[in-house]
């Protein structure tokens, strides 16, 4: 349902020609391509950005977001489902990869300007 309701607000968004971000799971392919697809549909562009962090990494952000009060706090299971359900990004998706030993600023001039 989630999904879907998403789905629908960026049909919304790019039907009034609005720039989006789709910050959101998209852990499978398959769910990246029904993004993909929706924009085609508007003839909008798309850029997909992976974020390749270690599940070591992954794993201690979530321990430490589980200490936050007030926090949004993901259910153990949930987290170990989502981590299975993972697809890295495939060549044919044309990802650009960000993971956080790279220099940002100079990540974003080779990467994102151009595209842009």
């Amino acid at each position: 349902m989630v999904y879907s309701e998403t789905y629908d607000h960026l049909k919304k968004l790019l039907s009034h020609g609005k720039s989006t971000i789709l910050d959101m799971g998209n852990l499978e392919k398959h769910e990246r391509d029904t993004a993909r697809a929706i924009a085609k549909d508007y003839k909008i562009p798309t850029i997909l950005i992976y974020v390749n962090t270690t599940l070591e990494e992954v794993k201690n952000r979530w321990i430490q977001n589980q200490k936050i009060d007030g926090g949004r706090k993901m259910d153990e299971k949930v987290f170990n489902k989502a981590q299975e359900k993972f697809q890295e990004p495939t060549p044919d998706e044309n990802p650009i990869v960000y993971n956080n030993k790279m220099d940002l600023g100079k990540w974003i001039e080779e990467n994102l300007n151009q595209r842009l």
